[in-house]
């Protein structure tokens, strides 16, 4: 007995489903009918992945189907569950690529490369059917979209969690460290980023955004996040990191770190009255001076970018002569603190130079006219050379065979005479009697002026 109702049910439903499948492809009709059955008996998985293969040979038969553009399964998932859809949720625009998905096991939490999947589609089945008492409604009406989907087991037996395999991400590192070695083939450790450099880092990023179907912008925001939201964003920032330091292995990977987030962040770069009267109350009122990773925060700026704006406007702004030209008496005072702090240290501390002058200008000022002052001295000393000294120093700098300009050893060229401010003075002097110097090369430059300095007599 329990047996023939269980025929009749069996019946009643191919025939409703026959009946709701008429104007459908033969193969949707198929495949819906014994997606039902098979629920039913609880099979469901193992008539679904024959089924995903058949799918797959009559592929292009079924694009013949309306389905507005959308998968087979979504089709499916909308004729079966009858739902509510906004067809604008998912258009050509949209983030999810239904065709691309991959498909994995049942267990959401063991299948991470589908959370765009899982964030995206999360309306429940909602069955208008006038039988509300069948039980294979019933079964189906709670679960979501991603349950009516064919089930395919990955085949893969490594449980790491990438978006990419470590393959793709070890071939991509040693392509981008053959890049580097030919164009840098004498790598500075210690000096600022080379143009160089920082076009190939832009080339990395760009391919690894590309690999890794990611946007600039969350991008950015991945590197500077402390909290990453799940297990994928972490895999990626860390292999980010470690691949981009494999590439740059003679730098520190905190100069690498640093360099990159300065360079790609969301922060808003522009200043105002307001931003600086509410840097001002952070660091003066509220003494958080040097806390700038907080200031940053607060502020929605770099912390850097709070630190100079503090250090060289901000906090001098206020004073008497920081608007007014330098005198001769502080000129003469700030040349014999910069000597006094040089002699001691080798180095000068700007932001205690600044204190020594007062407080009437800030480190960036003081900086900026001791260079200057520091300039015209070497002006004088350079105006005095003869041609053959200048042939001589552009022929030397020919000898250090590179052709970027921050890779010049200016200490090298520097003798008794003249420092290696001066010859550096000296080169940028000259160099601007170059048509174009800005296209050619450190080489092309001197072999210019040394034909230049041939025939003409240098002018003072």
């Amino acid at each position: 007995m329990p047996f023939i109702l269980l025929l009749q049910v069996l019946l009643l439903q191919a025939l409703f489903m026959y009946s709701f499948c008429y104007y459908t492809h033969c193969i949707n009709k198929i495949y819906i009918f014994f997606f039902w059955v098979s629920s039913f008996f609880n099979i469901r998985d193992e008539v679904t992945k024959s089924l995903f293969t058949t799918n797959c040979t009559y592929k292009s038969q079924t694009s013949q189907m309306n389905t507005n553009g959308h998968s087979v399964e979504e089709a499916v998932y909308k004729y079966v569950g009858e739902l509510n859809y906004n067809d604008t949720q998912h258009d050509e625009t949209s983030d999810s690529n239904w065709d691309n998905l991959s498909l994995g096991s049942d267990d959401l939490q063991d299948d991470l490369s589908n959370t765009n999947l899982q964030n995206n589609i999360t309306t429940p089945a909602k069955f208008d059917l006038e039988d509300d008492n069948n039980s294979v409604v019933k079964s189906l009406a709670d679960k979501n979209y991603r349950d009516l989907l064919p089930k395919i087991i990955s085949k893969s037996n490594d449980s790491k969690i990438i978006l990419v395999s470590d393959k793709i991400s070890a071939q991509l590192v040693v392509e981008f460290n053959e890049k580097r070695s030919k164009l840098i083939p004498n790598p500075p450790k210690n000096s600022n980023f080379l143009k160089t450099e920082q076009d190939l880092i832009n080339e990395f990023v760009l391919t690894f955004l590309k690999l890794n179907n990611i946007t600039m912008k969350q991008f950015n925001s991945l590197i500077w996040s402390e909290n990453d939201k799940n297990e994928i964003e972490k895999l990626v920032k860390m292999k980010f990191w470690k691949s981009i330091y494999k590439i740059f292995n003679y730098r520190l990977n905190s100069s690498i770190y640093k360099h990159v987030r300065r360079k790609y962040n969301n922060f808003n770069n522009h200043w105002n009255d307001e931003l600086d009267e509410r840097l001002f109350q952070l660091c003066h009122d509220e003494k958080l001076e040097g806390q700038w990773s907080k200031i940053g925060k607060l502020l929605d700026k770099l912390p850097d970018d709070c630190r100079d704006r503090w250090r060289n406007y901000v906090k001098v702004k206020d004073t008497k002569n920081s608007s007014k030209k330098w005198s001769p008496n502080e000129e003469a005072k700030l040349l014999r603190i910069v000597n006094e702090s040089l002699h001691k240290d080798q180095s000068a501390n700007w932001g205690h130079v600044s204190q020594l002058m007062g407080g009437a200008r800030s480190r960036i000022q003081c900086r900026y006219k001791w260079n200057k002052l520091h300039q015209q001295d070497s002006l004088v000393r350079i105006n005095s050379l003869s041609s053959e000294k200048l042939i001589m120093f552009f022929n030397k700098i020919k000898s250090l065979n590179t052709d970027e300009y921050e890779k010049i050893d200016w200490d090298s060229l520097a003798n008794k005479d003249l420092t290696p401010m001066d010859w550096k003075l000296c080169y940028n002097k000259w160099k601007r009697k170059i048509k174009s110097n800005k296209e050619k090369t450190v080489v092309e430059i001197c072999d210019e002026l040394l034909k230049l300095l041939k025939h003409e007599q240098p002018v003072k």
